[in-house]
């Protein structure tokens, strides 16, 4: 497993709405 998907994995499963809120600034960055 490469360093995204370890990440992805652990704070989907420590802080799912914090994985929300990093998704969304993430999305908000590459569409600016």
């Amino acid at each position: 497993m490469n360093v995204v998907t370890d990440a992805v994995t652990y704070f989907a499963g420590r802080e799912p709405q914090s994985l929300g809120d990093w998704l969304a600034v993430n999305r908000t960055a590459l569409t600016s």
